[in-house]
């Protein structure tokens, strides 16, 4: 390649380009390959943008893999995405049998062989590629013998000056190290000065961006069409650059480049990056300097891969802060001293106890028995206080939070009256309001003859401090569904959305007017009566319309109507897994906390309330019917009943 005749106008037109300043320290600079140490997905960088090469045979179009810069995913994830790479201009390629030249991002179809050779292209530069490696180019104009060489042509003529087509003009190319840089010396078509002639003289090429180039006096890197002093050797380091990638240049291709601003300063990695030497591994804080990950235990707690680490020389990472330590990451379980801790907010919280270890969901394959350093490396926290929770086992607690109401007393035997049961429990006149015959939902039937039906199973301090909720061992509900068409005042029966969750006889409500039925047929309610305000006395009928509500309710107390809470899908497994389970019960406008026996189930849905206290238990808490209490499932199942300091 002639160089010497062609210096004077390269000078000139070197010159004639602004000199442009660029940022110190850019994320990556453009004209680098770069791919992260775990992905082998590699990017150009144009523009600040990450722009996909396909493939390698595309990278091998137009750069060189030693030129590859290995950087961190972090680094790769925080670039934006540019639009993805095409073959080199001038490429020549082959799928399904036939022949393309890549010019302007397109692939131009070869007419025939005869115009391949023509045109002075050679079988063994032809890459053969997949239909998604060519999909990207997409078909322009085919190529014939009368076609000039498209843009992207490497032409040489007589004497070795060298030229490449773009945007159908010659462009000098003055120095083999620009040639190298970008183009393959067999892909160089020999045409006669006339046929060159017959394109426009254009701009010589010039360096592109990326390029690292040297002199006697220092390293530069090419942007925007200046040279950039890479100031130092840890400076060029901490790019990921290697020394194999700097091509040597004469002092007067050094000359002839404008120089404008520099790499000064070493490149700061992203927060997140896990960089390191060949000894320790750090990760990047959100303050730029490094924090020491001091185990395998840790690194892998954080669910970090040990390929992901990024390694660079000592004399990079000792130019960053080194402040503080990486912990085990929240959900960490470690053990050390006989103590067993969970990490919470990058703190190590003591678990008080087996139960509660368990009812948290934890693993006890999981726990990592750590060293004093590992056990250091994470802040000490309070211990976990929380001895409730939403739900264990499996089992959710019904509600976390609503009203509540006073309950009676259960019996806790057969024969049992209620001055037995106040004397026997120390009951005071306060909480005295009753004793119920029956011994509440998880209760055992007396024999024939007994003064009750059933009675409570449970110690006296179980009965004495219980709570009612609606467990989930049974789908609770109230029989509601829709009108399925108007119905007139005098109608006599009521069609349903659906009709299964109804009792075959009772009373319904519709926007306000109680109708009772005596049966049912297909998905209707055979009316027997409408209007109705109380059994023996009736109000006047409406006409309701299609879609109106109708739910199930019953007379309870003269003239009070209400919904009817039923119960379906039983289980007895969960019901048994619900016997004596203990809630605790919390009122938040006083901080008292008091454990309950579950014992009983309710109350209705109607009432709007979420569970029922006893008589003792309300008092102990300082509350009234309708107060709103808090609840969880106790943790450690052995803490007994009763008031809680």
């Amino acid at each position: 390649m002639k160089i010497s005749n062609k210096i004077l106008i390269t000078v000139a037109l070197i010159w004639a380009f602004p000199l442009m300043s660029y940022a110190s320290s850019p994320s990556f600079p453009n004209g680098i390959l770069l791919k992260s140490t775990n992905n082998p997905k590699v990017y150009y960088i144009d523009n600040g943008q990450k722009r996909p090469i396909e493939s390698p045979n595309m990278l091998r179009s137009q750069f060189r893999w030693e030129d590859l810069v290995v950087t961190t995913q972090t680094e790769i994830d925080a670039l934006p995405n540019g639009p993805q790479m095409t073959y080199r201009d001038g490429s020549l390629l082959s799928n399904r049998g036939g022949v393309f030249v890549i010019s302007d991002g397109q692939r131009l179809p070869i007419d025939s062989p005869s115009t391949f050779l023509q045109k002075g292209y050679k079988w063994s530069n032809v890459i053969a590629v997949s239909d998604a490696e060519l999909a990207p180019q997409p078909q322009g104009p085919g190529l014939t013998t009368a076609s000039k060489h498209p843009n992207g042509s490497l032409l040489v003529k007589p004497g070795g000056e060298v030229y490449v087509i773009k945007n159908g003009q010659r462009r000098y190319i003055p120095s083999p190290l620009i040639f190298q840089a970008r183009y393959r010396w067999e892909a160089l078509i020999d045409v006669s000065e006339a046929y060159l002639n017959t394109y426009p003289q254009g701009a010589n090429e010039f360096y592109p961006d990326g390029l690292l180039i040297s002199s006697a006096t220092g390293v530069f890197m090419m942007q925007n069409n200046v040279r950039q002093p890479i100031t130092s050797p840890a400076v060029f380091e901490s790019y990921g650059l290697n020394w194999g990638q700097v091509k040597r240049a004469t002092d007067f291709e050094l000359s002839i480049i404008p120089e404008s601003g520099a790499f000064n300063t070493v490149k700061r990695y992203a927060e997140g990056s896990l960089i390191g030497t060949a000894g320790p591994i750090y990760r990047v804080a959100n303050d730029g300097s490094l924090q020491y990950i001091p185990s395998p235990k840790i690194f892998a707690s954080q669910g970090y891969s040990w390929d992901s680490v990024l390694r660079l020389p000592d004399n990079v990472v000792n130019q960053y802060t080194k402040a503080g330590r990486v912990g085990f990451s929240n959900g960490a379980l470690i053990s050390f001293g006989g103590g067993v801790y969970v990490i919470e907010g990058g703190l190590k919280r003591g678990i008080p106890s087996p139960a509660i270890f368990g009812a948290r969901g934890y693993n006890w394959a999981n726990v990592i028995a750590v060293s004093q350093e590992e056990f250091d490396s994470n802040a000490m926290g309070t211990n976990l206080s929380d001895i409730q929770a939403a739900s264990i086992d499996g089992y959710a607690i019904p509600a976390t939070s609503g009203r509540t109401a006073r309950e009676q007393h259960l019996s806790r035997d057969c024969n049992e009256t209620s001055g037995d049961h106040y004397g026997r429990a120390g009951t005071p006149a306060s909480a005295q309001n009753g004793l119920l015959t029956t011994g509440g939902a998880f209760a055992l039937s007396c024999p024939g003859g007994s003064l009750n039906s059933s009675y409570a199973p449970f110690g006296v301090e179980d009965e004495k401090y219980y709570i009612t909720m609606r467990w989930n061992y049974v789908r609770w509900y109230e029989a509601t569904s829709t009108l399925t068409q108007n119905i007139a005042a005098a109608a006599n029966r009521i069609p349903l959305a659906n009709v299964a969750d109804y009792p075959s006889t009772g009373w319904v409500i519709i926007n306000g007017e109680i109708i009772a039925y005596s049966g049912r047929d297909g998905n209707s309610l055979i009316v027997s009566q409408r209007g109705v305000d109380s059994p023996s006395i009736a109000a006047s009928p409406k006409s309701h319309n299609s879609g109106s509500t109708v739910q199930e309710v019953y007379e309870f107390r003269t003239d009070i109507w209400r919904g009817r809470t039923r119960s379906a899908d039983f289980s007895n497994t969960a019901k048994n897994w619900h016997r004596g389970r203990k809630v605790l019960v919390t009122n938040p406008a006083n901080g008292k906390r008091l454990v309950a026996s579950i014992m009983e189930s309710g109350p209705a849905i109607f009432t709007n309330r979420v569970s029922g206290l006893s008589p003792e238990a309300m008092l102990a808490l300082g509350v009234v019917t309708d107060d709103t209490l808090q609840y969880g499932f106790l943790i450690d199942q052995s803490i007994p009943v009763g008031p809680l300091q």
